[in-house]
């Protein structure tokens, strides 16, 4: 009956040893896969974040290549604008590598390629009207709104993806955490009824081959355990047991105590803000003295390197309630560590270059600011200066027509008409290219403007002028945007007066001022008429200042007037495109940079 009873006793025993050291090890298991996970991701982010500002460098790159072309020309800048567009397109496929397994991810990618393809494209146009020799017009394009409108936005995208990166590394962060703790208390709870179990049985196990095999089959489940387990005996602080797990992590097991309890000396292992631990501040020495010590995190020196560890502690009380053994579970945090360093490193770098870029681009914006109005002050001092002289030789021309006009002969009287009227047109050219450097420099005040009764008002002008011509004009109503109404005007001057020229030698004359909405969302207003017309792969000249498609004794004009209205449209944020044909009308189209809803 007593062998029974023996018998009994040790099966139970054996059964609690492997019933806790099971639930350790599922918990353990779960834990460290968690872990594992986030560690991963940690990883692909920092990555991710990497790639991102290699991306927005090359970007970088290639406008500052563009730039220096449009403003020297000489070839050899565009190297860096060519290796800028290569490097974003191939940074572009790297991170569609790196977000493969998630489609929201690659939707938000699709759209900052779409906005890259965007940005690159009105690059490549500046280059090519620079090519062509139109420097102004390229210059003004490269000064537009525009441009940086769409940069901000593949910032702004660009953010999006971090934050939607660093917002899921947060998630994984916390369900880690909430997984540690209960690995930890699992482990603290299993590991001290384990200890307990282990220390009972070896008391009612009173032979020397019973505390043998207990012993063996203890350590058996214990080695198997993916962290850290040692158990100290009160009060010496002697080890009496630690698996291979923890040897790897701390490699000598005196710096669990440290010679406990030799008092207040310090040792080999660290507290994680770098201060080293004196002896009776050991977890494991704490749980000598009865402590519970949760979620603790430590360091040591491994060679060149360093081992992060993260412990927890508890004392093991006999069944009279005195103290036996202390017991610490420690786990590997150190792939952790080092992947939060990473990012944390990674941040810092991408705000540098963040700052970097932010004064590249004002240092740039503000030279080519400096080197516009340099350009705008000298074509107005030209024009300027040139009234004087012109208006003495059109005041002598006068003179010569009103009192010696019967000395000359019909021939001479021929050659003074036209002097006087090359000197009309000269101040005319004058008089256009002063409106322009004064449009330049002129200040955008939006408003809310009725562009319809703008256009009335001016086709109101037009007939006072020309009484005797019948055009069929309708603009439609309701055409009111935030825009300046003065500047505004002129465009309007301009587009309905090229139309009203441009359909003199037809018999029907039509003109219409209308807007639709694009597919991009924004309103595109349209003049439209049934003139002449022109050959569309001369509509990039047009917007030239002095450049013509018809001979002055066919249509009247300087060749300056749609030039200002291109540069109104700029300062406004807009732009401009043609649709025309020869003998069969024009349609010029504008937007005004505004939203939908008519807001700046």
């Amino acid at each position: 009956m007593s062998s029974t009873t023996s018998s009994n006793s040790r099966i139970r025993w054996l059964l609690l040893v492997v019933l806790t050291a099971a639930v350790l090890v599922s918990s353990s298991l779960y834990s460290f896969r968690s872990f594992s996970r986030s560690t991963a991701l940690v990883r692909r982010t920092a990555v991710l974040q990497i790639e991102l500002e290699r991306f927005l460098s090359s970007l970088l790159n290639a406008e500052t290549g563009e730039r220096g072309y449009l403003l020297t020309g000489e070839e050899e800048f565009l190297e860096p604008y060519q290796l800028g567009i290569t490097e974003a397109e191939h940074r572009i496929d790297r991170l569609r590598e790196l977000m493969a397994h998630d489609e929201e991810r690659l939707r938000a990618l699709d759209g900052l390629e779409t906005l890259t393809d965007q940005w690159l494209a009105l690059l490549a146009r500046r280059v090519d009207l620079r090519r062509l020799g139109q420097v102004e017009t390229a210059l003004d394009l490269a000064s537009s709104r525009l441009g940086k409108q769409t940069m901000d936005t593949i910032r702004v995208r660009v953010g999006e993806i971090v934050d939607a990166e660093e917002a899921e590394l947060r998630r994984r962060r916390t369900e880690v955490e909430r997984s540690d703790r209960v690995t930890v208390f699992l482990v603290s709870s299993s590991g001290g009824a384990l200890a307990l179990a282990l220390a009972v049985g070896a008391v009612a196990w009173k032979t020397a081959e019973q505390r043998r095999r207990s012993d063996a089959e203890r350590d058996e489940v214990l080695a198997q355990l993916p962290v850290g387990v040692a158990l100290a005996e009160a009060p010496t602080g002697a080890i009496v047991y630690a698996n291979e797990s923890m040897r790897q992590l701390v490699g000598e097991l005196d710096l669990l105590t440290d010679g406990a309890p030799a008092g207040e000396r310090s040792c080999a292992l660290r507290r994680a803000d770098g201060q080293r631990y004196v002896s009776d501040e050991l977890p494991l020495v704490r749980a000598l003295r009865g402590e519970v010590v949760p979620d603790e995190e430590m360091v040591t020196s491994r060679g060149a390197g360093e081992v992060w560890m993260l412990a927890s502690a508890a004392p093991v009380h006999d069944a009279g309630g005195g103290l036996r053994f202390g017991v610490v579970v420690a786990k590997d945090i150190t792939e952790k560590r080092q992947a939060e360093r990473s990012l944390a490193q990674a941040n810092e770098a991408l705000a540098r270059l963040n700052a970097e870029l932010e004064r590249r681009v004002a240092e740039r914006t503000a030279a080519l600011q400096q080197a516009n109005t340099e350009l705008e002050a000298f074509s107005y001092s030209v024009s300027h200066d040139l009234r004087a002289p012109l208006r003495a030789v059109a005041g002598y021309c006068r003179i010569l027509e009103e009192d010696y006009a019967a000395a000359f002969d019909d021939e001479g009287r021929d050659t003074l008409s036209r002097a006087m009227a090359a000197a009309t047109r000269m101040g005319h050219l004058i008089d256009d290219l002063l409106a322009l450097s004064r449009l330049t420099r002129a200040e955008v005040r939006r408003e809310r403007v009725d562009l319809s009764e703008l256009a009335r008002a001016v086709i109101g002008e037009l007939r006072e002028r020309h009484p005797s011509r019948e055009v069929d004009v309708r603009i439609e109503g309701g055409l009111v945007d935030q825009c300046d109404p003065r500047l505004i005007r002129v465009v309007l001057e301009n587009t309905l007066g090229n139309a009203w020229k441009f359909t003199s030698k037809r018999e029907r004359a039509e003109i219409e001022l209308g807007a639709a909405r694009r597919d991009e969302g924004d309103r595109a207003y349209f003049v439209r008429d049934n003139g002449a017309g022109f050959d569309m792969k001369y509509a990039e000249m047009l917007l030239a200042p002095f450049q013509r498609l018809h001979a002055a004794s066919e249509f009247e004009g300087t060749g300056i007037g749609l030039a200002i209205v291109h540069r109104v449209i700029a300062k406004h944020g807009g732009r401009v495109w043609f649709d025309a044909a020869v003998g069969r009308g024009a349609t010029f189209y504008f937007t005004l940079g505004t939203s939908p809803s008519g807001e700046a």
